[in-house]
């Protein structure tokens, strides 16, 4: 059966792609939850686990020190934990959660960006575990990754100095180079791997 020349067939199909497009297309606000007005919050991260809660990582800026905020809401939007990693001036950067439910959140000095950290949280939000990163003159943080082993994975650029010897002016040149770090932690935080490529060498630099 056609109507107006359309076959009855593709214009129903067309009403029920139509219909089940709208249907899709509805954002349906589930909860609304706003943190205290009275100091200021820099959102990082949100994270989603198997059960529907919500992760949130931000940084709370307070005088004399910044705190690296993390807090867990379940499905419905009820808070079920908070923590506070206090640091001066740390910026949150990154966070992700194990299958198991453990967080695990990173940071870095925003003032100079010399010192981070990454942190490790149980799922009661109870801190197992701080991780310090080796003094650098700059690091930039970059990813958070989990294995399937359960180990933790970081990734960061690094600021290195290096310094030549230039024969022609029989002086040393110092030189500031980017470099990338990876860093392997288990479950416990003991050091797994660590890996260093700094791309940029004094044959480079003097030729």
């Amino acid at each position: 059966m056609k109507l107006n020349g359309i076959p009855k067939f593709l214009l129903l199909l067309c009403i029920f792609i139509l219909t089940n497009l709208n249907a899709h297309a509805q954002l349906i606000k589930q909860w609304v939850d706003t943190n205290d007005n009275s100091v200021q919050l820099d959102a990082s991260k949100i994270r989603l686990d198997s059960q529907g809660n919500v992760y949130t990582l931000a940084t709370k800026v307070t005088s004399p020190d910044w705190t690296m905020l993390t807090q867990k809401r379940n499905a419905s939007g009820t808070l079920l934990w908070q923590n506070s990693f206090v640091q001066s001036n740390i910026y949150a950067k990154d966070m992700q959660v194990d299958a198991s439910g453990n967080v695990y959140c990173f940071g870095e000095d925003g003032g100079t960006g010399s010192d981070a950290w990454l942190v490790k949280y149980s799922p009661a939000g109870v801190q197992q575990w701080v991780y310090t990163l080796p003094p650098d003159f700059y690091v930039a943080p970059a990813r958070i990754r989990i294995d399937n082993a359960g180990n933790v994975v970081l990734g960061y650029t690094t600021r290195d100095s290096i310094s030549c010897y230039d024969p022609g002016t029989q002086q040393y040149l110092v030189n500031y180079m980017e470099g990338v770090e990876f860093i392997k932690l288990d479950g416990g935080g003991n050091m797994v791997m660590n890996f260093h490529y700094q791309p940029v060498t004094c044959t480079d630099i003097l030729t």
